[in-house]
């Protein structure tokens, strides 16, 4: 069969235009089990063979047209040698050189993970992005990514290396750098926004406003008392929040969420004023007292002291816990501080305000003993009243350092009292006041044999009797002036002294050495004062006789 002239013509021709290693469009015109047969012009079909292709490739028929590398015009068999896979690699590095040139943005999808990254398929090539240019930060869960599109930038191509990296980092910092423009452009204090939750810190959270992020801090989330930011907020959430301050120079802007609704506190005074009894809720507890809530934004204190009336209160927990609903009344109000007192035990009624009746000085009463201090025993009446035994009201002949050689706690004592406060709230107790005070018998200016217990430098610890103690100050030893007593006097020695002044209440006496011996120089000079005056009487009377005896005589 003899070919037409015009045919072959167009085939010489082409065939001394082509040349090996360019890409040209063919039309299939073939299909058979070793692959597809193109005509690409020449005289002779080309073949792309079968394992040019991939399994999921696109299935050709004949008559669709597609690109193709002419590898060679003729083979040792005679074949014109095509490449279809080779001919999108090349259209793909066109591609990608001009997208690195140009810097477009690339549709793509995340194909699989490799070492430091994954791969992204664009122009149907698969290219290298590192981990560090997935997102605007470092994501860790690189499987997670699999399968999902992404908009990507070229940052390197180097097309003899067959090395392409490619960013969707930078993509998205050119996206954010607009959006931030514009967000800056419009954004004004005092304005309402809604924005997403970013990132939650201890002292607050970051929200992302589009384009710029704002910090909200911890205390402008609530009018209440907010102790963890995630108690009340969560990542990714969609709030509103207000502008309060922009910094354009620094370009921080600071925002508020309570803002958003009136301040509870501008209406306080006309819910809580002074003697008003509200209810509230324990929200926490401090060494000092408990916080209570009245509503959002606005907390009182109850101080320890105003607990409970008769009641000694060392932790607020003995009384309340976290969640407990209380009612109390309102002792003070600060407006400017933002500060309510609230008192407990002024919603109960007061046993003090009949306390100077029942308990009356010099009355005898039973209690037990609540708890000890190193200055006295506190002593709880059936009524609830605590009363205090001082330390000094616990023995007469003992100083007593600490209550706990008298008493122990859950002890049922007797007492007697002493004083009633009932303003105070004081209520003092004796103990050793149930036995007769030993200084009883004792008069100033009685004399008494005592005996030396201790000599200290101020002077001599005495013993009067088994159950009264004396001292003898130095300066009422001798009067002479001495420096050292343990000079004069030892323990064990016996000595008489005068009673110069009785303590009724320590139940001691003060005694004096030198005003006894001077009592007895007194007494001595006395005597023989008059002894001799008697004797000078006798003397002139008897003359006195004589004289009127002899001249009655004469």
């Amino acid at each position: 069969m003899e070919m037409p002239n015009e045919w072959m013509q167009e085939a010489l021709s082409a065939e001394e235009n082509y040349r090996e290693g360019e890409i040209i469009t063919g039309k299939v015109v073939g299909v058979n089990d070793e692959g597809l047969i193109v005509d690409i012009g020449l005289k002779s079909e080309g073949l792309i063979p079968v394992t040019d292709f991939d399994k999921d490739e696109q299935d050709f028929k004949v008559g669709d047209t597609m690109e193709v590398l002419l590898l060679k015009k003729e083979s040792k068999s005679g074949q014109v040698l095509l490449s279809y896979q080779r001919a999108r690699e090349v259209r793909a590095w066109d591609k990608l050189d001009n997208s690195f040139k140009q810097g477009d943005i690339i549709d793509g999808v995340i194909t699989r993970k490799v070492k430091a990254g994954v791969n992204v398929e664009i122009f149907q090539q698969e290219v290298f992005m590192p981990a560090s240019q997935i997102g605007l930060s470092f994501v860790k869960d690189l499987d997670s990514l699999l399968g999902q599109p992404v908009r990507v930038k070229v940052i390197r191509c180097e097309r003899s290396e067959r090395n392409v990296v490619v960013s969707q980092r930078a993509v998205l910092e050119e996206e954010l750098k607009k959006h931030k423009e514009k967000l800056w452009a419009e954004i004004k204090e005092g304005e309402t926004r809604t924005g997403v939750v970013k990132n939650i810190v201890d002292f607050g959270a970051f929200v992302d406003l589009g384009g710029s992020e704002g910090l909200l801090h911890i205390n402008d989330i609530s009018w209440g008392k907010v102790k963890k930011v995630s108690d009340f907020l969560k990542t990714g959430e969609e709030i509103d929040v207000k502008i309060l301050q922009l910094d354009r120079i620094n370009e921080k802007i600071s925002l508020g969420l309570k803002q958003l609704t009136a301040d509870p506190w501008s209406t306080v005074k006309q819910k809580y004023g002074v003697d008003t009894v509200i209810s509230g809720k324990v929200i926490s507890l401090a060494d000092f007292g408990a916080f209570v809530e009245l509503e959002e934004g606005v907390e009182g204190l109850i101080h320890i002291s105003e607990m409970s009336w008769v009641e000694y209160v060392k932790h607020p927990s003995k009384i309340l816990k976290v969640g407990d609903m209380v009612q109390a009344k309102v002792l003070g109000l600060d407006e400017e501080k933002r500060k309510i007192s609230l008192g407990l035990k002024q919603v109960q009624p007061n046993p003090w305000e009949s306390a100077a009746q029942t308990y009356k000085p010099g009355t005898k009463v039973s209690g037990v003993v609540s708890h000890l201090a190193p200055f006295g025993a506190f002593v709880r009446m059936a009524d609830g009243i605590e009363g205090l035994i001082h330390v000094s009201d616990l023995s007469w002949q003992e100083k007593i350092s600490n209550p706990s050689k008298v008493l122990k706690v859950n002890d049922k004592v007797e007492t007697v009292v002493l004083k009633v406060e009932p303003k105070e709230e004081k209520l003092s107790l004796g103990f050793k006041q149930l036995q007769q005070n030993p200084v009883a018998g004792y008069r100033i200016g009685d004399s008494v044999e005592v005996e030396v217990t201790e000599v200290v430098d101020q002077g001599a610890v005495v013993a009067v009797s088994p159950q009264v103690r004396g001292f003898i100050h130095v300066s009422q030893i001798t009067n002479d002036f001495i420096e050292n007593p343990h000079s004069l006097l030892k323990p064990g020695q016996k000595i008489t002294a005068k009673i110069v002044k009785i303590d009724e209440d320590e139940g001691r006496l003060g005694l004096s050495v030198k005003e006894y011996n001077k009592d007895i120089r007194k007494q001595t000079v006395a005597k023989y004062a008059k002894s001799a005056e008697q004797k000078v009487t006798l003397g002139d009377v008897m003359g006195e006789q004589l004289s009127k005896f002899l001249a009655k005589k004469d």
